[in-house]
């Protein structure tokens, strides 16, 4: 396993143990889909937020920039086919899998007005995007300026 985390991020407003669930489950599935070997590196940076839309039925965003976390398998990948459903809840490619891991994911993202890409090809790993928007909170305005 590898990190690569940027330097600290300004105080932002988000369920510590929602975001924990995210990264436990997509860590676990990305060993289960290697089957316990090869390469697992979570990353995480600090970017400019670009104009794409988040979710389209809710209200524009305030933010500047987003923090993004990167969960990257050298596993098999995944089909097209795989790729397109593996947010839907009950789901799954795995022998008694619920299909409840990834659609919790996309849920706790969601609610923290954020998104989820998946960038996967078979037999070239998977990389699975959380792009969160920094929302400034009041705590970070008045300590950092509004920053």
């Amino acid at each position: 396993m590898r990190t690569e985390f940027t330097s600290p991020v300004a105080t932002i407003a988000v369920d510590p143990q929602g975001v924990r669930q995210v990264i436990w489950n997509l860590c676990l599935n990305a060993l289960e889909a290697m089957c316990h070997q090869g390469t697992l590196t979570v990353r995480t940076a600090v970017q400019a937020l670009l104009n794409t839309s988040y979710r389209s039925h809710m209200e524009p965003l305030t933010a500047t920039q987003e923090l993004l976390i990167e969960v990257i398998d050298t596993g098999p990948g995944m089909s097209l086919e795989v790729k397109e459903k593996i947010f839907e809840p009950f789901y799954s490619t795995k022998d008694g899998g619920t299909g409840l891991g990834l659609a919790t994911v996309d849920r706790i993202i969601y609610n923290h007005k954020g998104r989820v890409e998946v960038d996967s090809q078979l037999g070239h790993g998977t990389t699975i995007r959380i792009h969160l928007p920094l929302l400034v909170t009041t705590d970070t305005a008045s300590t950092h300026g509004g920053e």
